[in-house]
């Protein structure tokens, strides 16, 4: 249903309100003369129009795709079907390159330690990484200190998250991947493309699909 309809069914709930009120007050009157409050019908109608269209798809996707905001990042070279730009980042276990993972379908999580989002989808991608350990998983820890994104990283859910750990305090690899935000999940093939840049959190589901059909082709 898009955002027009929306409007629509909105526009006539306020309309109906309007009568039920006019109604209501003149009942009240018990048919006599009485002074009754104008009531600002455009009001209703903008009340209306936009309760609904905070249940619109678009608004609760937008919601879902809530983020941390990245300062200094934005447009970068990363698009679905195109080679993953390069990138050699240190890392927990010294230096990381994507060509590290060359043959194998990979997901890339950028991520904060203390961004809110990355927090609550740290125990779904642990549970969907764990079930697919022939898919290399890669979190990047951006524009934090290393020992922050470690620490995170290493004791969060309890115990350490699975995959790889790597740090980009200055943004190299968020700015070539179009990062403007956390999380942010990336989706590479055993090829070397990107499949999917996926913004905000995403349901333990529908990660669990899009893995699946990562490592199928």
């Amino acid at each position: 249903m898009d955002s027009h309809l929306y409007r629509l069914l909105a526009l006539g709930a306020a309309t109906a309100l309007l009568a039920a009120a006019a109604a209501l007050a003149l009942a009240k009157g018990g048919g006599g003369t009485q002074t009754i409050a104008p009531l600002d019908a455009e009001q209703l109608a903008a009340e209306a129009e936009e309760q609904a269209l905070e249940r619109s798809p678009e608004r609760i996707l937008e919601r879902r795709r809530s983020q941390t905001s990245i300062a200094g990042s934005g447009q970068g070279s990363a698009r679905p079907g195109k080679p993953a730009p390069a990138f050699e980042l240190p890392g927990s276990q010294g230096q990381v390159k994507l060509g590290d993972y060359e043959g194998r379908p990979l997901v890339i999580e950028f991520a904060q330690s203390s961004c809110p989002h990355c927090q609550a989808m740290a125990p779904v991608f642990d549970s969907v990484m764990r079930s697919h350990p022939d898919v290399a998983f890669l979190v990047i820890g951006v524009s934090e200190p290393p020992k922050a994104t470690e620490r995170w990283h290493r004791s969060f859910l309890g115990h350490p998250m699975p995959g790889d750990l790597a740090f980009d305090r200055n943004l190299e690899a968020a700015r070539l991947y179009g990062v403007v935000g956390t999380p942010t999940t990336v989706l590479v093939d055993g090829d070397g493309k990107v499949v999917e840049i996926i913004p905000g959190e995403i349901k333990q589901s529908e990660l669990e699909q899009k893995v699946a059909a990562l490592k199928r082709g």
